[in-house]
């Protein structure tokens, strides 16, 4: 007789925001391998209905709602005074759905989302959580670096520099990069981004992609625009992104300094896409400009996959995504002049062609899916006891 053993079942949960970002991109790619794996069954917690449910519901992977708040550092007065009613009102409608689902094991998708291990502690499972920030504070890493590790089986850093910088110094702490996926999220490619622009053959192109909020810096390369343009007269500058709910003001203060600027027909503020990499395969250059650390920045991922060597800030999980023959074109994290003289360094470069086939080859292995899987699957195995029977 054949014995049937049940997949265990993994609560993938998130206290997401409006916006959708890579975090929660992440999250769906993971929710799919594990779809797909013969050892896990996914189901997927969120605070917020967005349009990312679209991907779970086409992948058939069964999805909930808990009414929990969300941990920020902007909570004042009265909403500060009410945070623990609420996060424990929260954790206990997530408990309650861990023992209707029968879950086996809770994963928290970021630093913040301690509801996660807290439920998991009441209702008797174990957890793990992912970290995918660096707090500013110190004295927010110290406590939340603590508290996590504390409370969870184990603690997936997506780069070393998280692990590092956040304090996460333990045996349970482990580096676990994310994978590219090109079927989930913006990867979408695009037949002929320069005709869109009416880009001729002499036109040099440089995309930046990323949501539009201060920290991600494309007013960095909006100021290193004019110097560029002094060395590199036909050069375009391409701002794909949509901004960040709450933090509209910041595309109007790009949208001045494009007047200030007088790059009006230089700058081309596209907002949100799907095409991402196509336009990154049709650029000469792509760049990458947050002026603080990136824990792991997707957008370097997706440029070495389109095969381009990018120009970034040599801070947080940068360096760890590009081959270290590549590190010429990386500058120091918000010095516009360091911005400007890589960006027409690489307009220059006449091997930037073959920098972009090592990026490729390097993001292909070091961030294969199946390679960092068969990881992920091995953290679940340990933090159910190692067995799956």
């Amino acid at each position: 007789m054949t014995t049937i053993i049940r997949k265990k079942r993994i609560l993938l949960f998130h206290a997401n925001n409006f916006d959708v970002g890579g975090a929660d991109y992440c999250l769906a790619k993971l929710a799919i391998a594990l779809r797909d794996s013969c050892k896990f069954e996914p189901i997927v917690a969120l605070r917020l209905d967005t349009p990312i449910r679209l991907i779970y519901e086409s992948n058939g992977i069964p999805i909930h709602f808990v009414d929990v708040p969300r941990l920020q550092r902007r909570l004042e007065g009265k909403q500060f005074a009410k945070l623990p009613y609420y996060f424990a009102r929260g954790a206990k409608e997530l408990r309650a759905l861990i023992e209707k689902q029968r879950i086996d094991l809770i994963h928290g998708n970021d630093l913040l989302d301690l509801h996660a291990p807290v439920a998991a502690k009441a209702a008797g499972i174990p957890s793990i959580q992912h970290v995918r920030m660096i707090p500013s504070s110190l004295v927010t890493r110290w406590t939340l670096a603590g508290f996590v590790t504390r409370l969870n089986s184990l603690v997936l850093c997506v780069s070393e520099a998280v692990r590092i910088r956040t304090l996460f110094q333990n045996k349970k702490a482990k580096v676990l990069y994310d994978w590219i996926d090109p079927a989930v999220g913006p990867m979408n490619d695009y037949a002929n981004p320069r005709a869109e622009l009416g880009l001729d053959e002499n036109d040099r192109l440089v995309v930046c992609a990323g949501r539009l909020e201060p920290w991600k810096g494309q007013d960095l390369l909006l100021r290193a625009a004019p110097m560029i343009l002094r060395e590199q007269p036909l050069t375009h500058f391409a701002i794909l992104g949509a901004p960040v709910h709450g933090k509209e003001k910041f595309c109007l203060q790009l949208e001045k300094l494009i007047r200030d600027f007088q790059l009006e027909g230089k700058v081309h503020l596209l907002g949100e896409r799907r095409d991402v990499i196509g336009w990154m395969r049709s650029a000469n250059v792509v760049v990458h400009c947050s002026r603080t650390p990136d824990p792991l920045p997707g957008v370097v991922l997706e440029a070495g996959l389109a095969g381009q060597a990018i120009v970034g800030a040599f801070d947080g999980g940068v360096p760890e995504e590009v081959p270290a023959e590549n590190y010429d074109l990386l500058f120091k994290p918000g010095v516009v002049s360091e911005l400007a003289s890589r960006i027409c360094q690489a307009l220059q470069d006449p091997d930037l062609k073959m920098k972009g086939i090592m990026a490729q080859k390097f993001v292909q292995e070091k961030f294969s899916k199946e390679r960092l899987f068969s990881q992920l699957e091995s953290h679940y195995e340990f933090a159910l006891g190692g067995s799956n029977g």
